[in-house]
């Protein structure tokens, strides 16, 4: 499956069990983290010859580290490079040399791995819904099986020691399982030998056992792969051997000094002690934690709580003696130890169920089974182990019903004599089969089952076979019988109607046997009387066809005699006919020479009235352009008087226009003076209200006021009349204008009509012209074809 889509599943995964998304990318940030730590490289310090730096060409990594920590990079790399020693009143930062900051970054790595792991296994179990105060569960535990490959290391052994653990008991609980039946059943039974693997447990796991040296050696220095075989070859296969090792489950290989073979319940196993301190090493740093708590990212400093630091002893790697070290060391094959503890106490207190996974074949492909590999796989499974044990006391059992139920018809009389009681019952049917079969021997009864030994189980199933056989046999034979007598009475039924259908078909066969015969009879009938008459029909026929050939060849001679008449007459007619039509053709030949004589004399006479007649043509034409001139020259004269027409015409509507200003300014001054005049009035309606006031002054000037009011009003009477003259004379101007006007517009369509009645006569002209044009032509013609024919013709009629 390809990256993206495993990411993709992942996420899917997560957000079911309900992490939220902003754990997620802080989940996958820290991952980040742990990577981006693997490429983080440090060099030797310039300032010290024990301390180490980071390596410039890793600061790309190590920021991205630091960024998704929650820190920055001083920080990250001083908590990697360096380690606190407290002494007796003082703490001592010391540095430490690139290899230890190397082992300080994968322990850092580790931690955080660790740590996420966990976080991760919480919430998983959380999500699950698993109540903490529960009494009961059902708990799934899915191991690796027992390894054992080529080259085996640290892990390989941890997890063999795990399916040792659980071989131990598995074989404990079957051989348990199987005691407390017997003891629940309260039967008789003695104590089952088995293969107990304790001593390969007490070779691992005790005081100075493997996991013990291990841990020791990972405590040294300078400890290595050859110090810990070293270590184990003088422990267990030195002259102590007796004492450590009485079993014989610890080997050295010849050829190997790094190398040493622990014979395990499935079988022998190799181990290489390269890498198995590195890998058993679980260093604590109290520096990691101090960073870690002081993240600025909420979802680190949750992983990592604050908690006291325990300092471990000065003799470990980075410490000095007389201090306390920063480094804490912790065993990961102890810690295995005590889980493996705590796991065995829970599978103790509680009922488990195994289930052996047996793969057919190593190439893992469909249809294809391996004895051999499937064979050793049950052997290293303990499942082989495990049947003998069971097969070593009372490996078959039934309850007393089933028993009863499935082997009553092997002894149904004593079974029935038990009268409903399963456990009488099935001790009477034993007891029955014990007298006539030796081989059922070694069983018991229990309080609810029937024990029987390893095989006599397959002997009561092959007895019941027998019986159910012979039953089926017997059942078999009266059905058989049944179905044969049934068989012959439906065989005698079909007879007798395949009987009665016979004779009805027999019947049937005469029948229509008698009624082909009378057809045969009438058929014959009228064939005859068919052949009779097409007899008669070609006689007939002979006959008609030789009077028709008679009747023919007659008519064929009249025919012929009558052609040769015909052809006589003929002849006849066509020379009488050539004779008149030479006749005819000498006469024709003088008559046209004559008419073409004639014609050509006429024509002559003819050419030359039509030569006087084109002289009249052109005098014609002459005066034809005279009418021209002259209509054109009356068009010139007839827009002359059209241009002046509309000359007067503008000028007349100039003069109305300002005589009808001029009257405008007039009235409104006579207005003006009317409005003096009332003003004139009222002066004198004054004066003489000033008469009556006997007020001189007042009344002489209102009086000269009236006297100039009348002479005001005088002028203004006499230049009204002048306009109205003034008017009158434009108005009798306008008319005459008019009537001019008009006069040249009937002038102008006289012309008009004259002219119009000159194109008709120029076009009567030409097309006058073109008939005598076309005459003369004909003429002409004419006259050539009677001087080109006259002469021949004339011969022709001469020498006649």
């Amino acid at each position: 499956m390809p990256n993206v889509d495993e990411f993709d599943h992942t996420r899917r995964a997560m957000e079911i069990v309900g992490i939220p998304l902003e754990e997620q990318q802080c989940v996958f940030g820290l991952v980040a983290a742990v990577m981006h730590m693997g490429s983080v490289a440090f060099v030797d310090s310039d300032g010290s010859e024990d301390g180490s730096k980071l390596d410039p060409a890793s600061q790309a990594a190590a920021e991205a580290a630091a960024q998704l920590l929650g820190t920055d990079v001083p920080s990250l790399v001083r908590a990697v490079t360096t380690r606190k020693v407290v002494t007796v009143g003082e703490e001592i930062i010391k540095p430490m040399a690139p290899e230890a900051s190397t082992s300080s970054r994968d322990a850092l790595s580790k931690f955080l791995y660790q740590r996420l792991f966990d976080w991760l296994v919480t919430r998983i179990n959380a999500s699950i819904g698993q109540d903490p105060n529960s009494e009961c569960f059902i708990g799934v535990l899915d191991i690796y099986g027992f390894e054992s490959f080529e080259t085996n290391s640290f892990e390989q052994f941890c997890i063999n020691l795990a399916n040792e653990k659980l071989q131990q008991h598995f074989n404990g609980h079957v051989f348990k399982k199987e005691q407390e039946e017997y003891e629940r059943e309260e039967i008789d039974w003695s104590y089952i030998e088995y293969v107990d693997n304790q001593d390969v447990l007490d070779l691992i796991e005790r005081r100075m056992g493997i996991v013990s040296i291990v841990d020791e050696q990972c405590v040294f220095p300078k400890a290595n792969a050859n110090t810990l075989a070293t270590a184990l070859y003088n422990t267990f296969t030195g002259k102590d051997k007796k004492t450590n090792d009485p079993t014989d489950r610890f080997s050295k290989p010849k050829r190997s000094e790094q190398q040493f073979t622990i014979r395990h319940y499935a079988g022998q196993v190799t181990y290489s002690t390269d890498n198995f301190l590195d890998k058993n090493k679980d260093y604590l740093v109290p520096e990691h934690q101090v960073m870690l708590e002081a993240s600025e990212l909420e979802f680190v400093r949750e992983l990592f709580p604050a908690e006291k630091p325990e300092p471990a002893p000065s003799n470990g790697p980075g410490g000095r003696r007389g201090g306390k070290s920063g480094f804490k060391f912790s065993s990961v094959a102890s810690n295995f130890k005590k889980s493996l503890v705590a796991l065995m106490e829970t599978l103790h207190a509680t009922e488990p169920h195994y289930v052996r996974c047996i793969k057919p074949n190593m190439a893992q492909k469909p249809a294809q089974f391996e004895a051999a590999n499937v064979l050793h796989q049950l052997r290293c499974g303990g499942v082989l182990e495990a049947v003998r044990i069971s097969c070593a006391g009372y490996p078959s059992r039934r309850y007393f019903h089933e028993f009863v139920n499935r082997f009553k018809m092997l002894a149904s009389d004593q079974a029935d004599a038990a009268k409903g009681d399963d456990r009488k019952a099935s001790g009477a049917i034993l007891a029955e089969l014990e007298a006539r079969i030796t081989d059922i021997e070694g069983y018991q009864l229990g309080k609810s089952k029937v024990f029987l030994r390893a095989g006599q189980m397959a002997v009561l199933d092959k007895l019941r076979s027998e019986v159910m056989r012979k039953a089926a046999t017997c059942i078999q034979k009266y059905v058989r019988r049944y179905l044969a007598v049934k068989h012959y009475r439906q065989l005698q039924a079909a007879n007798l109607v395949m009987q009665k259908y016979t004779r009805g078909m027999l019947a049937r066969r005469l029948a229509a046997r008698l009624r082909a015969t009378k057809a045969a009879v009438v058929c014959q009938k009228y064939a005859r009387r068919g052949a009779a008459v097409r007899n008669l029909q070609r006689h007939k026929k002979a006959a008609t066809a030789v009077q028709a050939s008679w009747r023919g060849h007659v008519a064929r001679r009249e025919a012929r005699s009558k052609r040769c008449d015909l052809a006589a007459l003929r002849i006849q007619s066509r020379w009488r006919a050539a004779i008149l039509r030479a006749s005819y053709n000498r006469k024709r030949q003088a008559t046209i020479a004559l008419q073409c004589a004639v014609r050509a004399r006429k024509a002559r006479e003819e050419f030359k009235k039509r030569k006087a007649s084109a002289r009249e043509r052109g005098a014609l034409e002459g005066a034809k352009k005279s009418l021209e001139a002259r209509v054109e020259q009356m068009q010139f004269q007839l827009e002359l008087q059209k241009k002046l027409k509309e000359e007067a015409v503008a000028e007349r509507t100039r003069e109305v226009e300002s005589a009808n200003r001029a009257m405008e300014e007039r009235l409104a001054r006579a207005e003006e003076e009317k409005s003096r005049a009332v003003e004139a009035a009222r002066l004198e309606a004054e004066a003489k209200a000033l008469a009556e006031a006997n007020d001189a002054a007042a009344l002489a000037a209102a009086e000269q006021e009236r006297e100039a009011a009348k002479d005001r009003i005088a002028e203004l009477q006499a230049d009204r009349d002048d306009m109205a003259a003034r008017v009158a004379s434009l108005e009798r101007r306008l008319r005459e204008a008019e009537e001019r006007a008009s006069t040249a517009e009937t002038a102008r369509h006289d012309a008009d009509e004259r002219v119009r009645a000159i194109g008709e006569s120029l076009k009567d002209l030409e097309a006058h012209n073109r008939q005598l044009a076309e005459e003369n032509y004909m003429l002409k013609a004419r006259a050539q074809l009677s001087a080109g024919g006259g002469t021949p013709n004339g011969a022709e009629t001469g020498g006649a």
